[in-house]
């Protein structure tokens, strides 16, 4: 039995790396691989110094260390510790290393990276989510000495539906992590162009977790265009039940975010057969099969997010067939059955030393 230890975030509202975590536990074979998901509290700073013993006891017990959280000082005590005892380790990014993300907060994570840049980069094996993320990366750490892949995020399409209930009005879901990152001022605008053009049988949902900072930023600009009657916001939901549910309500998925690492939300949109809307720093592609049910928008303009969601409002025929379609792509693009092979054969040449002789990509 492979006994993996994959350190993650506290739980579900932390959104998609700890979703992606729990998701890679689900596709690994019970009968060969043991993998415990752990979020390890502060006190694991205290047992670095004062009760080693223990801890490196507990971490020798595995076979290998997997880390989503990088910015964390209790990754990096946990990686030198496998690292004393020839434990390989794989790394996930999950774009904490993307140019938008170290523009936030810079002096912190530059200074991060440099105090503990020899640990970082004697991690076996790094996890990129798409070649843009591995591109704006390199500029921080050695990737000429690190053998790296990259394998997007995937979910279980299967446990999705495509079905529409019967509210007439056209809908519209925002649903993510309700911060800057997302750009989820820009969905007011978008409303109230709707109400200026007399179009009221339309409804906005915006669904995912806030600071009470920006829940009043939102509720405030919402009340300044006084467009109460076109949005309706809610407590995040985590559960596939929930999910299907609040996906049932909707006609269009909308994301206007300044950037994206490789967001579990647009996937679980498009398995649920909806279109979305999307920015261009969701690094999602145009292509013949998704150009009818994916709308990217190169520029963050209201007026351009603005007119892709009223073509689908004027042709609300073209969205039924595009359903099928549109979870049919999600099928083909981001099955956990394309990773399910994958990662397994990582997990044992990265234990096997095998991963620097390698290309996953």
């Amino acid at each position: 039995m492979i006994k993996i230890l994959s350190l993650t975030y506290e739980g579900s509202k932390s959104g998609g790396p700890y979703s992606v975590s729990v998701n890679q536990k689900e596709v690994l074979d019970k009968n060969f691989f043991y993998l415990k998901l752990s979020y390890l509290k502060i006190n694991i700073i205290y047992q670095y110094f004062f009760n080693k013993y223990n801890l490196k006891k507990f971490i020798n017990k595995f076979d290998l260390i997997h880390i989503h959280n990088f910015f964390s000082i209790k990754s990096i005590l946990i990686l030198k510790i496998s690292q004393s005892l020839a434990i390989p380790s794989v790394l996930s990014l999950h774009g904490n290393l993307n140019l938008w993300s170290m523009s936030n907060k810079p002096i912190r994570k530059f200074l991060f990276i440099h105090l503990f840049k020899n640990i970082i980069n004697s991690t076996n094996l790094i996890h990129f989510l798409n070649k843009n993320e591995k591109d704006e990366s390199s500029r921080l750490i050695g990737l000429n000495k690190i053998p790296n892949f990259i394998m997007p995020n995937c979910i279980d399409v299967s446990k999705y539906k495509i079905t529409r209930n019967n509210n007439p009005l056209f809908t519209v879901l925002f649903f993510g992590r309700i911060d800057d990152k997302k750009n989820y001022l820009m969905i007011p605008d978008i409303v109230n162009l709707f109400k200026e053009n007399n179009m009221n049988n339309v409804k906005f949902i915006i669904v995912g977790p806030k600071t009470k900072k920006n829940f009043n930023l939102l509720k405030s600009k919402i009340k300044e265009l006084h467009i109460e009657n076109f949005i309706e916001i809610r407590n995040p939901i985590y559960s596939f039940v929930e999910k299907n549910n609040l996906f049932e309500e909707v006609d269009v998925f909308i994301l206007p975010s300044k950037d994206e690492g490789d967001s579990v939300a647009i996937k679980e949109a498009l398995a649920s057969g909806k279109p979305v809307i999307i920015s261009k720093e969701c690094k999602l592609h145009y292509n013949k099969v998704n150009n009818k049910f994916m709308r990217i928008i190169e520029e963050h303009s209201i007026l351009n997010y603005y007119k892709e969601l009223v073509w689908y409002y004027n042709h609300p025929e073209e969205i039924k067939p595009l359903r099928e379609k549109a979870q049919f792509y999600a099928r083909n693009n981001f099955s956990n059955s394309l990773i399910k092979k994958k990662l397994p054969t990582i997990y044992l040449d990265c234990i096997n030393h095998l991963c620097e002789y390698k290309n996953y990509n």
